[in-house]
């Protein structure tokens, strides 16, 4: 399909039709494969209807080495991540290849692109954006299609990096010390301790294409619990960069006290010192209406009334909620967060988690289920207690007792078996539940969740095995 009067009035489709028109009439685009198609499917990037967006991202186009002088002209200009991101990706994957003249012939030439990697894309502190040009140079150098990388983007790539990583840090202190008279703050301890592992990581992998260095094993070494392992880790970077890039990246990698990192960061990228109502400023400008949410949480619940004055203009940020119901269902993810079951969860997890849970009460003496009955769901204790007890024919004895933060009725989740144990309430209960088919969500996205039941499972098993042994 090359007429070009034909490829007119699906580019005007494109622009001016239904849903299900611009759908159609990209796909035919897409089969095209004519370079001058590609500018109107990858303008749909932009579209506000989430599956124009992902059928544009997913039609071909982008992977098509044809449109790389397409794809080239939009990095240095494009701003919306969600569409540099798929831009990004693609250029990495293609970026090596170039069509000979009007044949099928793929040719690869890497000196033909290098200058593309010199855009100031890379510099971008987004790190979402980061992780995608790093991505797409692993891969072209994984490939064998990328042999040398220009040093200056990759430095100005670091320290961007290590700025926010810097602010990350500064952050951290003044919650840090919030947290040990606020539950609601670890939330924001654990946003910022995972932003800090995860810039710690960009900047293994930068400095391996820097330095083309084994960097992966030796940032392996660094993330080690033994002090020796990591310390071993951060002399192997020292020996390895050069001058200008040890005062940039040690001291972070050192994490060095509050105030040397105050002193740092003032030196090197001439930030103010932080205080617990700017680092709150600061995250309140991030996208992610729960982490913006917990931050709410934060500032309703003080009561020394020391943010009132800052944030006076503060709404809900959760608008499919009320006050009281986004209120609430915070409390419920403080409650889960402090389950070991579901210690490691982001702020988004534990949400999404508490918007499921469902609150009952069991009064004293009521069997919530009997061994053989079918089950769909896992119970959470908020409070009170219940007895497993294992009934024969002959006899009735007590397995165990759990409490508040205990689970059970996990077998449900896990298989399709039905019960293996009656489960009693000893005194009033109230629980958190918790359906089958809507917790397999988050098991996809956390299987380590599932791990941990699994172990939690053996132990009770050993628990039974040593009872029955007496």
């Amino acid at each position: 399909m090359q007429d070009r009067s034909t490829i007119q009035a699906l580019e005007k489709a494109v622009r001016d039709g239904s849903e299900q028109i611009i759908l159609f009439s990209m796909e035919l685009l897409a089969k095209a494969e004519a370079r001058e198609t590609a500018g109107a499917v990858i303008t749909q990037l932009h579209s506000p209807n989430q599956r124009i967006r992902k059928a544009a991202q997913t039609l071909g186009v982008l992977g098509n080495s044809r449109q790389l002088p397409v794809i080239a002209e939009m990095l240095p200009v494009e701003k919306d991540p969600d569409v540099l991101v798929p831009l990004i990706d693609a250029f990495g994957k293609i970026a090596s290849h170039s069509v000979n003249g009007d044949s099928n012939e793929i040719v690869y030439n890497d000196t033909e692109v290098s200058p593309a990697l010199d855009m100031p894309i890379v510099e971008d502190p987004q790190p979402l954006i980061q992780f995608s040009v790093l991505s797409a140079l692993e891969y072209r150098k994984k490939k064998g299609l990328l042999t040398t990388i220009k040093p200056g983007p990759l430095k100005a790539l670091l320290r961007s990096m290590a700025e926010k990583l810097c602010v990350d840090h500064l952050s951290r202190f003044p919650i840090t010390t919030l947290s040990k008279s606020l539950l609601a703050a670890t939330l924001l301890c654990d946003h910022l301790s995972a932003r800090i592992r995860n810039g710690e990581e960009r900047v293994f992998r930068t400095l391996g294409l820097l330095y083309d260095a084994p960097m992966q094993s030796i940032y392996t070494s660094f993330r080690s619990a033994n002090a020796l392992e990591r310390s071993y880790a951060i002399e192997v970077v020292q020996n390895v960069i050069e001058k200008d890039l040890q005062e940039l990246i040690l001291p972070l990698l050192e994490r060095v006290p509050e105030s040397e990192m105050t002193r740092f960061g003032e030196q090197q990228f001439a930030l103010p010192p932080f205080t617990l109502p700017g680092a709150l400023q600061r995250l309140l400008k991030e996208e992610g209406y729960w982490l913006n949410a917990v931050i709410y949480y934060v500032i309703k619940r003080d009561t020394f009334n020391q943010f009132q004055e800052i944030f006076t203009n503060l709404h809900n940020p959760v608008t499919f909620m009320e006050e009281d119901a986004m209120l609430g269902t915070m409390d419920k993810a403080l409650f889960l967060k402090s389950v070991p079951l579901f210690a490691n969860l982001d702020v988004d997890d534990l949400f999404y988690l508490a918007q499921i849970t469902e609150e009952q009460t069991f009064p004293s003496n009521t069997m919530i289920f009997k061994e053989g009955d079918m089950g769909d769901s896992l119970f959470l204790l908020l409070s009170g207690e219940v007895d497993i007890p294992r009934i024969t024919e002959q006899e009735a004895h007590l397995l165990t007792t759990l409490g508040p933060k205990d689970f059970f009725g996990e077998m449900a989740i896990l298989s399709e078996e039905p019960r293996s144990a009656s489960v009693r309430t000893r005194s009033q209960v109230t629980a958190l539940v918790i359906e089958k088919e809507e917790f397999k969500e988050i098991l996809n996205r956390r299987p380590e969740i599932a791990q941990e039941i699994i172990r939690v499972l053996i132990a009770r098993l050993k628990h039974t095995e040593a009872q029955k042994a007496r």
